[in-house]
């Protein structure tokens, strides 16, 4: 799937409202007491803010984030929700940007898991170079046992558990998205050489009606090593 087309159908979705009202999730409250008062004085990148729903209650703590998003109408809404962000977030692809040892720390939630396992993984390997020694990446990502509510069919799926799905149906219709087992990002933590500060937690939520099952997804806390 191409990075327009990617574009267009999450605009179409802010479009109707994605987010629209939800509360930020209590990871961002993990994030802010996980950086304490170094917070104030590194530099982070929010991957994937989306309209602000988690990233404007972490600058509004006092956090130096830069925040991204290929969709132009999420930022859009984003700076209509809060003004002072303006300079602070732009339309960019993660993958576009220089990558050399830039950010303090990286936030990803619900992001790096968009694609297929190869997407996922260069998703990784341009987080370990953005990084600069020490520094961190929060990451929420699904949970393989997640119950899937749209229509889909499996394109990948590997004896840890994971697997790649493609949607048949709603705003993600024919986007991949990869879903994690614990053992899995425990590989890819090892790959890079991560040392996982915080161990996935894995967090299940019930859908609202009329939608049916359950979410899941796991949060965890890496370190790029200091050399």
């Amino acid at each position: 799937m191409s990075e327009t087309l990617a574009a267009g159908q999450w605009d179409a979705a802010y479009a109707e409202g994605r987010y629209a009202g939800e509360p930020p999730l209590p990871f961002v409250g993990t994030i802010i007491d996980s950086l304490g008062d170094e917070g104030h004085e590194a530099y982070g990148l929010y991957v994937g803010c989306g309209n602000g729903r988690n990233y404007v209650p972490l600058l509004e703590s006092g956090l130096r984030l830069t925040g991204i998003d290929i969709s132009a109408l999420a930022i859009e809404q984003l700076v209509e929700r809060c003004p002072a962000a303006e300079k602070k977030v732009m339309v960019r692809d993660f993958q576009a940007m220089h990558a050399a040892k830039v950010w303090d720390y990286i936030v990803s939630i619900q992001t790096f898991q968009l694609g297929t396992k190869q997407t996922v993984m260069e998703l990784f390997t341009h987080t370990h170079q953005a990084l600069r020694p020490g520094g961190k990446l929060f990451l929420r990502v699904n949970a393989a046992d997640t119950e899937i509510y749209h229509p889909h069919h499996t394109i990948e799926s590997w004896k840890s558990g994971s697997k790649t799905i493609v949607y048949e149906a709603g705003s993600k219709k024919d986007m991949p998205e990869h879903f994690f087992s614990k053992r899995e990002l425990g590989s890819i933590a090892t790959k890079f050489g991560f040392k996982i500060m915080s161990p996935a937690r894995k967090v299940t939520e019930s859908r609202q009606p009329p939608k049916t099952g359950t979410w899941s997804q796991w949060e965890t806390i890496w370190q790029r090593a200091r050399s």
